[in-house]
C-alpha cells in the first residue's frame, strides 16, 4: 500500500466511513478482502488472513 490509496470496499461491500470498515471486518470468519483504489484509475484487492 502507498500513501493516498483509498479503501473502497470490505468483503465486496462498499464502505463510506470508519464505522462501515469496522462493521464488515469484524463480520468475517476466515479472511477479509479489501478493495483499494490508487490514482483514481487502478483498483486492486488485498486479502488479510
Amino acid at each position: 500500500l502507498k500513501l493516498g490509496d483509498r479503501l473502497l470496499g470490505v468483503n465486496y461491500k462498499k464502505v463510506k466511513n470508519q464505522e462501515d470498515v469496522m462493521k464488515y471486518i469484524s463480520d468475517f470468519k476466515f479472511h477479509a478482502t479489501l478493495l483499494f483504489e490508487r490514482n483514481a484509475n487502478f483498483q486492486f484487492f488485498v486479502n488479510m488472513d
